[in-house]
């Protein structure tokens, strides 16, 4: 058989329509359509044109050319204006208006306070699709490098480093006052240069600034002691590709369609703290809770799951493998047994401890502690052969609040109800993660700063959404609506 034949020089007898060439069930044609339909005020966009200079872009362009951006792995301004000059969809979207990067970064920057209340319309239109169905939700993190260079500095260099600064800049007045005088001194370095070394120092003092905050945190002392210059709220994570300077970003998945329901960043290594604030968020985002919630070994935090649970939410979190390896070891604080009565804990070995004090934290974190302590662990064989503890002073034991809940929710979790949740909880969440950095494209955030990784996650997840909403609910639609009777 020949081959077809082709011309690159094939003209249109008439003028083409770019509609005509975009098929009808095309997820640029949903973006389009939630634009047109977005309520600008309720999002916080401004969508009023400006009273003087040339026509501005309409808004309606510029949100979109970012929403089907972020779907193309479209991800910065400059591959947005190439592909409102090239990519056949998005000139369509776009109505052959060719906005350039200054213009789509500008309007990004201006409507970074936006993305929250973008994303949060996505979750509300998935609601009312019936995508969301609120019987299991599970909770996750993933780390993610942020656009800061990936060098590391204590606080003893950051320090020196702005003195040098200093001194630079300290030097450029006097050469400036010395030419002024007429003397015959060279020229003072331009503005550019000055510009430079001020926003260096600006950096500089922010990235101690920062490294004091962090040394509030609870734990967070050894946190404190190095910072990057380029991103100072940025903190150094351990990730599967090893360790990245960056950000932790959170989400909270609905099971029926792998919605996203809730979403936030973090600068926090750690998941310990991050149960509650989304299981908040959640809740902020729909007007209801799930009925049963899951997340990783992460999460877990006794005290957190008990107070989720006075709310009406069934949680399963397991133990951190510590934890579970303190059960097994037959000295571990699980084998101590508690007796409410008397108010003491009996070890293995059949010893007493006794209450010592009480204090109001422990590790930083406000935590009532009851500190039992051993009074007859000299001369044990287990403290000898320092199985149980090499502490002249005898083994000391903490008992938090919530220990009492412990043993109960233990019993629980390892239920079948309790295997099957946490069996669920990577089934729903973790395929999020593979979409968005993966399909989207999203393997590290392209903005530097908290805020600014705010933004750039809640519009990924926000486009999530729209495409969950336009494989499941509009794409359906217009499929039996193009098909021919």
């Amino acid at each position: 058989m020949p081959f077809k034949s082709y011309s690159r020089d094939q003209d249109w007898l008439l003028p083409p329509s770019l509609g005509e060439l975009i098929p009808g069930d095309h997820p640029v044609r949903f973006i389009a359509e939630v634009v047109d339909q977005l309520p600008w005020d309720r999002v916080g966009i401004s969508h009023m044109p400006q009273s003087e200079g040339q026509p501005s872009y309409p808004p309606q362009v510029l949100l979109g050319a970012w929403l089907y951006g972020f779907m193309i792995r479209a991800r910065s301004s400059r591959k947005l204006e190439q592909a409102c000059r090239e990519n056949l969809p998005m000139m369509w979207l776009t109505g052959l208006l060719h906005p350039d990067h200054s213009t789509l970064s500008r309007f990004y920057q201006h409507n970074r306070q936006a993305m929250r209340p973008l994303f949060k319309t996505s979750v509300q239109l998935a609601v009312e699709a019936g995508l969301v169905e609120f019987a299991f939700q599970a909770v996750d993190g993933t780390r993610m490098s942020s656009a800061s260079r990936r060098t590391l500095h204590s606080r003893d260099e950051i320090s020196r480093l702005l003195e040098a600064v200093e001194a630079e800049l300290a030097a450029m007045d006097a050469t400036e006052s010395q030419s002024d005088d007429g003397k015959g001194t060279p020229p003072p370095p331009g503005p550019r240069v000055r510009w430079g070394k001020k926003e260096i120092r600006q950096h500089l003092t922010e990235a101690l600034g920062e490294m004091d905050r962090r040394a509030t945190w609870p734990g967070g002392r050894n946190k404190a002691d190095v910072a990057s210059v380029s991103d100072p709220q940025a903190v150094l994570m351990k990730a599967h590709a090893g360790y990245v300077v960056g950000y932790n970003a959170q989400v909270v998945v609905d099971a029926k369609a792998q919605i996203v329901v809730a979403a936030d960043v973090v600068a926090r290594s750690s998941d310990g703290e991050q149960l509650l604030p989304m299981l908040a968020e959640a809740e902020a985002m729909t007007g209801r809770q799930a009925e049963v919630a899951a997340a990783d070994s992460g999460y877990f935090d006794i005290g957190a799951i008990v107070e989720a649970e006075e709310t009406g939410i069934e949680v399963f979190v397991p133990q951190q493998r510590r934890a579970q390896a303190e059960e097994a070891d037959r000295y571990g604080k699980a084998n101590f047994v508690y007796d409410v009565q008397s108010d003491t804990y009996t070890c293995p070995e059949g010893k007493t401890l006794v209450f010592t004090t009480e204090r109001a934290k422990h590790h930083g974190k406000p935590n009532v502690t009851r500190i039992y302590r051993g009074r007859e662990c000299q001369g044990c064989s287990a403290s000898a052969d320092g199985l149980c503890t090499s502490s002249g002073a005898g083994r000391m034991v903490h008992r938090y609040e919530h220990d009492a809940d412990l043993p109960g929710y233990l019993e629980r979790l390892g239920s079948e109800r309790g295997r099957e949740a946490t069996r669920q909880r990577s089934g729903t969440v973790e395929p999020l993660f593979a979409s968005t950095k993966e399909r989207l494209g999203m393997v590290r955030f392209l903005l530097r700063g908290l805020l600014n990784a705010k933004g750039e996650w809640y519009l990924t997840c926000a486009v999530h959404n729209l495409l969950k909403l336009w494989r499941h609910v509009w794409r359906p639609q217009h499929q039996r609506v193009a098909t021919p009777a």
